[in-house]
């Protein structure tokens, strides 16, 4: 007998899983004697054995579950050794991307990861350089008369060209024209700007420019679904087969979107060719003419206030104030709402 009523402990009740069994009486129901009725005690036991068994008992489902794991863990294992022996093996046969053999677009957006105001405005040089635009000056500002598309022209160009044709009156756009229709968009809701990247991020990803995502995007996102899906069923069934399994999925999950990330083949040398040209400009010893190392100057990130001092001393021409308006604060407004990225140095590209 206890404070909280009397205690029947032990008997010969069944008890498969060696647990003692208390069970204990109210005061308050015990009268003069209390009877002490097995049948009643042995229903509690099974009541209870059926309530641990229901806690402990394997899901049906868990062991076919089990095994699709583990296939799967796998199967991605062969992936991650296929895509590195197929880097090793691009490191060798794949040949380096020349930073001066891009047009503008491509170089800044792959340097920015993003095409900006700065690519824009180096492409519109370029066009100049190449015959595709004849630069004027007049009462409203510099404007630009179209002379035609440039049969060396890559598809992104064609497009920008084409968005220029649409602005046009008459076969010209000023550059009043461009920032009035720049006031009513910004980089991320316009369309056309849009569509610009896209082309621009496709021929990234077939001249192996950038980073390895960009060619195996579509097995790391399967590969982060499948991730989920294992996980999920490891909490779902509790087994430590399972929870082993997603552990190595996830390593070599981890792997493979490591390999992923890192350059392309040949995207190195990528950029060291654009640090060299970089140093090359600010030291007077750009390669190409003079408007080809200011359109570099531009996708390169020089500064405004080095792209000005570059200029000094040069004669006063319409290209030269053209080149002085790139630079300067106004031609940022050009194209859309919003402002440039910031200017880091190259090794803060890679």
């Amino acid at each position: 007998a206890t404070e909280e009523g009397i205690r029947i402990q032990g008997g010969e009740i069944p008890n498969p899983v060696a647990m003692e069994v208390d069970i204990f009486f109210p005061q308050s129901v015990i009268a003069d004697s209390l009877i002490y009725v097995p049948e009643t005690a042995k229903e509690i036991q099974e009541n209870r054995d059926e309530e641990i068994q229901s806690l402990t008992k394997v899901p049906e489902w868990l062991p076919m579950w089990s095994i699709l794991v583990w296939i799967l863990t796998a199967a991605l294992a062969l992936i991650t050794f296929f895509v590195i022996s197929r880097m090793i093996r691009d490191r060798k046969i794949v040949k380096p991307v020349s930073f001066h053999s891009q047009p503008p677009a491509l170089i800044q957006a792959t340097i920015d990861r993003v095409l900006t105001q700065r690519g824009l405005n180096a492409t519109i040089l370029d066009f100049i350089r190449r015959g595709m635009l004849r630069l004027e000056n007049d009462n409203e500002g510099f404007s630009f008369a179209l002379q035609g598309l440039g049969k060396d022209a890559r598809p992104y160009e064609a497009s920008f060209y084409d968005h220029l044709h649409e602005l046009s009156r008459d076969g010209k756009i000023s550059t009043t024209d461009l920032v009035r229709e720049a006031e009513n968009n910004s980089q991320s809701n316009n369309a056309w700007i849009r569509a610009l990247n896209k082309e621009i991020h496709d021929e990234r990803k077939n001249i192996r420019l950038g980073s390895n995502y960009n060619v195996y995007r579509p097995v790391i996102i399967t590969a982060a679904i499948v991730l989920v899906f294992i996980w999920i069923v490891f909490f779902l069934g509790n087994s430590w087969l399972t929870l082993i399994a997603s552990i190595i999925y996830t390593i070599f999950f981890v792997v493979l979107l490591a390999v992923s990330l890192s350059p392309s083949p040949g995207t190195n040398e990528f950029y060291d060719e654009a640090e060299e040209e970089r140093k090359a400009i600010l030291s007077g010893k750009g390669r190409g003419s003079a408007l080809k190392q200011w359109v570099n100057a531009l996708v390169l990130r020089v500064k405004n206030d080095q792209g000005m001092a570059l200029l000094e001393g040069n004669k006063s021409n319409t290209e030269t104030e053209f080149i002085r308006f790139l630079f300067s604060k106004e031609a940022e407004r050009l194209w859309f709402k919003g402002t440039q990225s910031p200017v880091k140095n190259i090794e803060e590209w890679r």
